[in-house]
């Protein structure tokens, strides 16, 4: 019968002992290098999102930049447009006012113009009077 001592090995305190300690190697490589691909997949991702988010900022699809100037230029870019918007609600509240204020001017002055039948009348007794010219 083997001893303990035979059966320890380096790896023991990580769970394997002996003859599996290739097979808990195996599976240690294999873990790290999943661990790896993911890790790598991610940056890739975040890379590709910085490259989208570049060429997305005007004037900077061309130009090298690093990453904190890509994300400052897009921050400038947002509340710049931010401001825009609220300028641009600002502009639309006015004309409605504006609009408003001007319906409430005219419905008076369309309320004494005479109905559709008084206009025909109208109209056809000034085609009358050309007609005897």
């Amino acid at each position: 019968m083997l001893k303990d001592e035979q059966l320890e090995s380096p790896h023991s305190s990580h769970g394997c002992v002996g003859i599996m300690d290739s097979l808990c190697d195996d599976h240690k490589r294999h873990a790290r290098a999943q661990h790896n691909a993911l890790e790598r997949r991610r940056r890739d991702n975040i890379k590709d999102m910085y490259t989208s988010l570049k060429d997305a900022v005007p004037d900077m699809q061309n130009e090298r930049a690093s990453r904190a100037v890509i994300l400052r230029r897009a921050i400038e870019v947002i509340e710049e447009k931010q401001r825009q918007r609220a300028q641009l609600q600002a502009d639309c509240n006015r004309i409605r006012e504006e609009s408003a204020e001007l319906e409430r001017e005219v419905r008076p002055k369309t309320n004494r113009i005479p109905s559709d039948s008084n206009f025909r009348s109208v109209d056809s007794s000034i085609r009358e009077d050309v007609l005897t010219l």
